[in-house]
């Protein structure tokens, strides 16, 4: 480069200073809507910031790209460049996509930042609808916001493109109509790439749908367990009242029983019932700590003994010991028992005095029977009849009936008649009116 001196120098400082008051006058012309430019596309000055196309004169001035538009300025020998040309630089410098469309929606000028948002040089567009790079869904919605657009209405839109790649990306953009001559001949808008802020929406919402599913799940299954959990309630809720509807049943029926009923832990009565006091003449107050063994007469204290180790539920018979000293005969049967929270043993007890009285008493006839039958009776009676066949013989003689045979020798209604049948055979008789005849023309008996 030449040498030049102080003079050229300054003259060369005034030349670099002098854009910067056209750049601000280019400012206010774009804030008003006004290109001095625009004549050669038929648009009036109120259509810009229209730009040059990318095939229009003066491509061959445009900085190499990488440069910084408006702030990149020509060596100190050049003359300073048209405010135009600044301001197509810095529509191509800037991010976002600077496009003009007709007003069919066909491409007029695209910037070249649309290489690094779709892929597509600015040639590729230039002509083709600015819906063919539209996802087919969102068509109708972009064909009605040039729509609104025409009327004014100015509101952001977001759409989907499909680049070169057959990529998908998300744009938001706004868009202006070209006025010429008070009517729409085109729109002017710019598109930003806002991908990666729906890609964190949509993370957002997929993060918001699932807490809410989880939340969603959880509630259910707390619902679930609280249901669960009322009907668990209700249903013990009953129980304890047929349990305790069945306690106090059964302690009316205890209460109003012929049976003695005692509570004991290892001998040591704990609770008594009415019958039980009435049997053995003491209150619960003062049967309450005693001892089982002392209820007992001594000879029967040995039997108690060894019902208490017995299994639950085998009978025994005892004698009883009163308060005031007298004896009775008792029949006792044991079994375990919850009580307050503890297993102890609940004894039932039945006096059987009369039953026992009864019993003796047919011992005695028996044996009374027995000894007759045996005085009565020859000895080798021819017939091999047994002793027990023997008495039946002799209460059959007398006109008693298997019913009353039974009663007579405690026996069963069944066995009395067996004894009968096999009396007629070994007799050789077919009636009981046969066996009486021959017993007594033999004198088996008196």
């Amino acid at each position: 480069m030449p040498a030049v001196n102080g003079k050229n120098a300054r003259a060369e400082r005034s030349t670099v200073r002098d854009p910067r008051p056209r750049q601000a006058r280019v400012r206010r012309r774009l804030r008003r809507n006004e290109n001095p430019a625009s004549a050669d596309a038929g648009l009036s000055a109120v259509d810009a910031p229209s730009v040059p196309s990318p095939t229009s004169p003066g491509d061959e001035d445009r900085l190499p790209e990488g440069g910084n538009g408006i702030t990149q300025l020509p060596g100190a020998a050049d003359e300073p460049r048209s405010p135009e040309e600044m301001y197509r630089h810095l529509v191509e410098d800037i991010q976002a996509v600077i496009f003009e469309v007709d007003r069919y929606s066909k491409i007029t000028y695209i910037s070249p930042s649309v290489r690094e948002l779709t892929g597509y040089e600015p040639s590729d567009g230039i002509g083709r609808y600015f819906t063919e790079f539209v996802h087919p869904e969102d068509v109708p919605a972009t064909l009605e916001a040039f729509r609104m657009a025409g009327t004014g209405n100015r509101v952001p839109h977001q759409t989907r493109l499909l680049t070169k790649s057959g990529e998908i990306r998300w744009v938001s953009w706004i868009s202006n109509p070209i006025l010429h001559g008070g009517r729409t001949v085109g729109y002017r808008g710019a598109l930003t790439d806002i991908t990666e802020q729906k890609r964190a929406e949509e993370a957002l919402q997929k993060a918001h749908e699932e807490l809410e599913m989880r939340v969603g799940e959880r509630t259910g299954e707390l619902r679930s367990a609280n249901a669960n959990l009322r009907r668990e309630l209700a249903r013990r809720k009953r129980t304890e009242e047929a349990a305790r509807e069945s306690e106090e049943r059964l302690r009316s029926i205890v209460e109003a029983g012929f049976e003695g009923i005692v509570i004991h832990d290892n001998s040591m009565i704990l609770d008594a019932n009415p019958a039980f006091e009435r049997m053995f003449g003491y209150p619960l107050s003062e049967l309450a700590g005693k001892s089982l063994l002392d209820l007992a007469a001594p000879e029967s204290r040995d039997v108690v003994i060894e019902m208490l180790r017995a299994p639950q539920g085998k009978p025994f018979e005892t004698v009883g010991l009163k308060k005031d000293g007298t004896s009775f005969s008792t029949e006792v049967v044991g079994a375990e028992h919850a009580y307050e929270g503890r297993i102890v043993q609940a004894t039932a007890v039945r006096e059987i005095t009369e039953r026992t009285r009864a019993k003796e008493a047919l011992q005695q006839t028996e044996d009374q029977l027995k000894a007759k039958v045996e005085r009565q009776t020859p000895l080798g009676n021819g017939y091999g009849l047994t002793f027990r066949e023997l008495q039946v013989v002799r209460l059959v003689t007398d006109g008693q009936s298997d019913k009353e045979v039974a009663m007579v020798l405690g026996l069963r209604r069944k066995t009395a008649s067996k004894h009968v049948e096999h009396i007629l055979a070994k007799m050789g008789c077919s009636s009981r009116a046969e066996v009486v005849a021959q017993v007594i023309r033999e004198g088996l008996v008196d």
